[in-house]
């Protein structure tokens, strides 16, 4: 939320800091999404937030369900999804 306050507040659209000073440690295509988001619905939220990270989720959830009930059935492709969910992805 930081980075994205620094491009919105400050215009930082290449190399964005955190509230200390110190330079963005990743890649700032998700940042890029939010700023968009925000700076079209005129604040920054929560939900505006989480947006792109559920919209990917839900892509990704969606893809490993339809190539499941491709290759393997709709149980396979149905349980893949439910995994995909619940793991936990650094």
């Amino acid at each position: 939320a930081t980075y994205v306050l620094d491009v919105t507040q400050n215009g930082h659209w290449l190399v964005q800091k955190d509230w200390t000073g110190d330079v963005t440690s990743k890649p700032p295509v998700y940042t890029w999404l939010v700023a968009l988001l925000s700076l079209a619905t005129g604040s920054l939220t929560i939900p505006i937030l989480y947006l792109p990270c559920f919209l990917a989720t839900l892509g990704c959830v969606t893809i490993v369900y339809l190539l499941g009930c491709k290759y393997s059935g709709w149980a396979a492709g149905l349980l893949g999804g439910v995994l995909y969910l619940c793991s936990y992805l650094y």
